[in-house]
């Protein structure tokens, strides 16, 4: 019964998702932006005389703070809602007491917003599918896409928390892009200075998105690649919980 209520739950918020018009204009940048990274990659195959596969795919996967300025324009665009729009509305009231857990209304939001975000990399596969199978090295692509799917449900999970922070969509949304702003550019900051700590240049350097996402690019997924982003996630998502059991919102 209980895989049931959050199934429901899920379909809801997914459907709510395909529903906006906010999430289609996002859909449609994302195709227009993906789409002319791609074609700068083209061009890139077409005048180069010897081509490095692992260049091109970080370029394409997080190479450029375009594309981490995207990034964290549409991941907080899909969660500003989640949780301070029903709020706002007061429908919050009413799903927080329908016989469902407090984790499983987390899970179905942010689940549902996940696999709209894996909606909208679904594309890009047809495009690399264009490249032919024998100039590609597919272990390497199948970790860059580990690494995008990594990263997006971190800023995802970050959004969430804060979303159920807010009782104003617009508020929520502002302060998850300085969050996640804080969050990408705080450790390229810090590590340029090149602290003399070798512990702490080591952890600011480990927390440098651009390099984690360039690691899995090139097929580098150790233990500490995934414990970073996925205990982040762990924890944002613990403590949007907590926000939402505590009802202090209220």
């Amino acid at each position: 019964r209980g895989m049931s209520a959050w199934w429901t739950l899920f379909k809801r918020e997914l459907s709510s998702l395909f529903l906006s018009p906010v999430a289609y204009v996002f859909a449609i940048a994302t195709a227009f932006t993906l789409g002319s990274s791609f074609a700068q990659i083209l061009q890139i195959l077409l005048d180069a005389r010897e081509t490095n596969q692992q260049r091109i795919m970080q370029y394409f996967f997080g190479g450029s703070y375009p594309f981490w300025t995207y990034l964290i324009a549409l991941t907080t665009a899909l969660t500003m809602r989640l949780f301070a729009e029903e709020k706002r509305s007061g429908t919050i009231e009413t799903l927080l007491t329908a016989p469902v857990s407090d984790v499983q209304v987390v899970l179905a939001k942010y689940l549902g917003a996940l696999a709209f975000y894996l909606f909208l990399w679904l594309p890009t596969g047809l495009c690399f599918s264009f490249l032919g199978v024998k100039g590609l090295d597919l272990g390497n692509l199948a970790s860059a896409y580990l690494g995008v799917v990594l990263v997006g449900g971190l800023f995802l999970a970050i959004g969430c928390l804060v979303s159920s922070l807010c009782t104003n969509q617009f508020v929520a949304a502002i302060v998850s892009a300085l969050a996640l702003m804080l969050l990408f550019f705080g450790p390229l900051m810090v590590s340029a200075k090149a602290l003399e700590h070798t512990f702490w240049r080591a952890l600011f350097q480990h927390m440098n998105l651009i390099a984690l996402v360039g690691d899995f690019t090139r097929g580098l997924v150790t233990a500490a690649h995934l414990a970073y982003p996925i205990s982040l996630i762990a924890c944002s998502l613990y403590l949007t919980v907590k926000v939402m059991g505590s009802r202090s919102w209220r």
